[in-house]
Order: C-alpha cells, then structure tokens, then sequence
C-alpha cells in the first residue's frame, strides 16, 4: 500500500472516531426531546454512539469506552459499571457454558452424527430423502452448538452431494439449500438456553419483565419452530423449485463411505456430556419436587451449576494411555468469546441508563409507540413487534435491537393484559432470521459471502429466510406458546 493510500486510509479512520466522539458527547447538549430529561440526551448519546462504535470498529474497546462516558456524564462512576455488569448473573453462566460445549466441540461428536444420519441406506436412489438429509444434519449440528464451523460442515456436505449428483454448485436449488441451512445452523444453537445466543436474549428478557424462562418450555417450543421451519424449507424446494432429479433415482451409494465409521472413545464422551447435560437441566421439570434428586438438582441453580459440574467431570475422566480428555484450563481461553463477553458487561449498565425513569427514554418511545400499537389485539401486537424486529434486524445489529425492543415490547404487552413469552418468542425468532444483507448478522455475512453463492440468490433467499420464518413462527410457535408458556399476569 502505498504513503498516500495509508494516510487516506488514515483520515477516514480518525473521522470516524471524530464522529463517534461527536455522538456520544455531542447529543447530550441537543435539546430534550419528547419526555427525556437533559440526563436521558446524555445518556441516549452514550448509546447511541456504543452502537455506532460496535458497528464500525469492534466491540470490545467502545465496550470499555461506554462504561467511562457513562461516568463522565454522571450516570455512574466507571467501578460501578464494571461491578454491574460483571455482577449480571448472565456472565458467569456464560462462562460455564462456553466451557461445557467446548467439551462436545473438541470432541467431534457432531461430526459423527452428521455423517451417521446422511449415509443411511433408506436415501440410496431418493434423492429428495438425500437433501432432505443435508437439512436434517444442518438441525444436528445446530442444536449440537457447532456455530459457523457447522455451516461450513454443512455446506461441504452439500456440495460434495452436488458433485456427485452431476449438478453445478451454483444451480438455483443448491444455492437455495445452501442459504437456507444457515438459519437451521444458527437456530438451532438458539434453542437451549444454555447457547449463547440464548442466554443473552433470555437474559434481556428476565431482566426487563422480572419473569422466568423454564428449561423444558423454551426448549420445546423452539425445537418445534425449527423442526416446522425445516420441513417447510424442504417442501418449498421439492414442490416450488422443483429440481429435475429424475436421472438420479439410482442405486448409488454416494456417503456409503461412513456407514461403517465407529465412534471413538472421545467423541462418545462428548454425546455422553451433552445427554447429560440435557437430562440433569430437565429433571427438575420433570420430577416430583418432594424427591431428593429434585433437591439436590435444585441446588445447582440450572444451567450454571450443571454446566460447571460437567465441565469439572469432563477434566476428571483420563484417555486409556492416561493423558487427560479435556482440559479446562485450555477450554476456557479457546471457547471464550472475550469480545461478547465485554460487549454483554458494558450492555448491562447500558440497558439499565436507557431504561432509567429519571431518562424519560422509554417513557418517550412507548408515547410514541402506544398509539400505533397500545390498541391492538395482544396476539396481533406479537405479529407486529415480530416484523418491525424483523425487518429492521436486516440493517441493525440483533444484539442492539433487543436491548432496546424486548423490554419495552415484553412490557407493554404485559400492560395490554397479553402474554409477554408470545412477544418474546416471536421476536426471539425475529431477531435470528437476519440474511437479507450482509449487515444484518455475521451469520448473513458468511452466507453473503459464499463463492457458490449468486448475490441475486443471496438477497432472494434471504428475504424467503425471514418471511417463511415469521409465518411459521406465527403458525406454530403462537399455539405452542400458549400450550407450554402460558401467562396469567
């Protein structure tokens, strides 16, 4: 690169940063708007220019920076926001459970069990059963918390298929398949509160309505969306796309090569953590509370003692040579992700300043909104408050969005008498089917960004992600909501 180009490259960088400092400081001395109080311009600058820092540099130092602006404003000293934030009960679950699904990570039990479910002799000479398989692993690896790592799996699988079938990697229903597992993936690593991305939309939740999220009921009907969404994902490529697969119904025996594949002692250990796992976070649901066992399970608070109790047992257990199965100490710096981490800690105080009565913030928003909104049927204020996250989390990041709609949604609709798990729910879901644009997630990025992938395709399936989402969200999710997560106030 050359001098001149650097020193371009340069200004832009220290104009931005000119910006961001002229937001965050700046609107505190525009005059009030609405019901905020000269505190709440401040305060809404801190906010708005964390946002604006998050997404054009990086998350952790605008992190940092937003705890200092919240002090120098004098909403709080910069101990104080640390010590909120550190304090959230969220963090150290997070922790304990970036630990206990590195367990399952490292081991590469997901991988097994996608390569068992696609080389099963019942899709030799079907080649729907085939996709339909590749959308089945993608569920797999989802709810197996393989992240990123598990669309690219997929996606080798996928291609791999193409291959053999005689299909370009770039014909229209592969790269529909292929855009369209990415949802599956993400979801699927959404659908135990114990994911991360779960634990901080639930942790928004709690915090802003009071309520719990029980284990069994947020699992259930999530599991139930995806499992619906996968089916309708699959029924729109075999009766809408309609792929010409006539000269494929043969016997060939394309993933033949993994039937015989045999677990291996470590990814065995892997399944056995993650059943357990699920199994120690469902019996207090499922278990008379009188019992011991209930008691006792009790005592390790859900997902935070299970998760540190597990990841303690997984460094117990020793290979056949004697070296160790799983580290910890590794564990916790190769599966942390420091950068979410520090975001969460300065979100926490953030939310709480945004949401400060003193502000008049929200007081302003839901002035605005309640009109438009205050006299609707609760379930269609649901719909609502769905396609506005919806389409907005096209642009915005999800994360931001939620710190500012969950509470207030959640918590007019609790006003209106309805049920603030629907409108959770409903925007839960909302919030993660953001492929419409490269920025609408990282998620959208890596599917954006896919050599195999037209950008024309990218951005139709994207639009086709969100609107089948939603419907099927609105169709299945609202019953199973109010069968499992019901409200009475």
């Amino acid at each position: 690169m050359s001098q001149a180009k650097k020193l371009n490259v340069n200004v832009k960088y220290y104009l931005k940063l000119a910006v961001y400092l002229l937001i965050t400081f700046g609107v505190g001395f525009l005059p009030p708007v609405g019901a905020i109080t000269p505190l709440g311009m401040k305060i809404l600058g801190v906010f708005i220019g964390t946002i604006y820092g998050w997404i054009v540099f990086e998350m952790v130092w605008p992190s940092f920076f937003a705890l200092c602006a919240l002090s120098w404003i004098g909403y709080t000293s910069i101990g104080e926001g640390f010590a909120s934030g550190l304090s959230y009960y969220m963090i150290p679950m997070m922790f304990a459970c970036y630990i206990v699904v590195g367990v399952v990570v490292d081991s590469k039990a997901a991988l097994f069990i996608a390569q068992w479910i696609i080389s099963r002799k019942i899709t030799i000479g079907r080649p729907e059963l085939i996709v339909l398989s590749v959308y089945i692993v993608a569920v797999v690896l989802g709810l197996c918390s393989t992240g990123f790592a598990g669309i690219f799996i997929v996606w080798g699988f996928l291609y791999a298929l193409a291959d053999a079938m005689g299909f370009d990697k770039k014909t229209p229903w592969v790269q529909y398949v292929a855009c369209t597992i990415c949802p599956l993936v993400v979801q699927g690593g959404q659908c135990f509160p114990f994911y991360q991305g779960a634990i901080v939309y639930n942790g928004f939740f709690q915090n802003a309505t009071k309520l719990p999220l029980d284990f069994v009921p947020f699992v259930v009907v999530n599991v139930g969306i995806l499992l619906a969404l996968t089916l309708v994902f699959f029924a729109i490529l075999v009766f809408v796309i309609r792929p010409d697969f006539d000269s494929l119904r043969t016997d060939q025996d394309i993933y033949g090569k993994y039937r015989g594949n045999k677990m291996n002692w470590d990814q065995k250990w892997g399944i056995a953590i993650l059943v357990a796992f699920v199994v120690l976070l469902t019996l207090p649901s499922v278990l008379p509370k009188e019992w011991a066992i209930s008691g006792l399970l009790g005592k390790l608070e859900g997902v935070l003692g299970t998760s540190i109790v597990l990841a303690i047992v997984a460094t117990w257990i020793r290979r056949k040579d004697g070296s160790t199965y799983y580290d910890m100490a590794k564990g916790s710096t190769k599966h942390i992700s420091w950068p979410v981490m520090w975001m969460i800690v300065a979100t926490i105080p953030l939310a709480d300043a945004f949401q400060l009565e003193d502000a008049g913030i929200v007081k302003t928003i839901m002035g605005f909104l309640t009109p438009l909104l205050g006299d609707m049927n609760p379930f269609l204020f649901a719909i609502c408050c769905m396609i506005l996250v919806g389409l907005t989390t096209q642009v915005v990041h999800n994360i931001i969005l939620a710190i500012v709609f969950i509470p207030i949604f959640c918590n007019m609709v609790i006003g209106m008498g309805g049920n603030p798990y629907l409108v959770y729910i409903f925007m839960f879901w909302a919030l993660n089917l953001s492929f419409m644009t490269p920025a609408a997630s990282m998620t959208a990025v890596i599917m954006h960004g896919n050599e195999q992938c037209d950008v024309k395709y990218a951005y139709l399936y994207g639009f086709v992600i969100l609107a089948v989402g939603m419907i099927v969200t609105v169709l299945i999710g609202g019953p199973l909501v109010g069968w499992m997560m019901p409200y009475g106030g």
